[in-house]
């Protein structure tokens, strides 16, 4: 017998997913191919647009470092259109 949590947890998830799936396409509105995870160093000042940091792009691993909101959004827009080119599996 599942848990309360277990139970909770699917209809959260299932809840989650129909909120993000594109009704157009019926693909996730956030899809993992273009997920990253944005480290901020600690010396990072957003408020004065200082960022500096580590960004990793999650499904190829690739990753860089950044000094600038510049550099990190052309890391991320390289790696998307790198993947975008890709054929499909």
């Amino acid at each position: 017998m599942k848990s309360r949590n277990e139970r909770q947890g699917r209809g959260n998830r299932e809840q989650w997913e129909e909120r993000t799936m594109s009704p157009a396409r019926n693909q996730p509105s956030l899809p993992t191919q273009r997920a990253f995870v944005v480290q901020l160093h600690v010396e990072s000042r957003i408020e004065k647009g200082q960022l500096k940091g580590r960004v990793e792009h999650i499904v190829s691993r690739q990753s860089a470092h950044f000094s600038s909101m510049k550099e990190l959004k052309a890391f991320m827009r390289r790696v998307l259109e790198e993947r975008a080119a890709e054929p499909e599996a």
